[in-house]
């Protein structure tokens, strides 16, 4: 006879990997990542983005150092994946429902309008930090909108982070 599982329900979410509770100024993406790496006692990160431009997806990646245990998710219906990413297309209900279960260490927006609700919506509590890609005409709206929902949260211009904000700390 096979035996039955039972999960104990969490009514909220869980943070397994740390949290970081401010940013500091004149931070690298090296730098923040090495402090996500700490918070997490060495464990890889998740990095999420939302940006439909390969280059701005590889240049964050070679800047930030990421390692190749690092876990990158792709959301987007339009920029091929790599064979090292994952690709989810929120129009398909399989995939939303994966990317609602998601935990982000880095929660990365391209500046667009479209994500402005997404910003909004992530709890807090599931994210390390937003990094808002400040190139685009909106990403200061995504900026506030991310402060404002309490992530701690970063505006990067292709080349370094200009600004950081703390957000809410939990």
């Amino acid at each position: 006879m096979r035996e039955k599982f039972s999960f104990d329900v969490i009514d909220r979410p869980l943070l397994t990997r740390g949290k970081l509770q401010a940013l500091p100024k004149n931070l690298s993406l090296v730098g923040l990542l090495k402090a996500l790496r700490k918070t997490a006692r060495g464990l890889p990160r998740t990095c999420i983005f939302h940006c439909e431009d390969r280059w701005v997806i590889e240049n964050f990646k070679e800047q930030a150092e990421l390692s190749k245990n690092d876990a990158v998710w792709l959301i987007s219906d339009e920029i091929k994946k790599t064979p090292r990413e994952m690709g989810l297309c929120l129009s398909n209900d399989f995939d939303k429902s994966i990317y609602t279960n998601l935990d982000a260490d880095i929660l990365f927006f391209d500046g667009k309008r479209k994500w402005l609700k997404l910003v909004e919506t992530w709890p807090h509590e599931r994210v390390g930090v937003v990094v808002i890609h400040g190139r685009e005409t909106t990403a200061q709206k995504l900026f506030l909108v991310a402060k404002k929902s309490g992530h701690l949260v970063c505006l990067w211009d292709g080349e370094k982070i200009l600004l950081t904000l703390p957000g809410k700390k939990v």
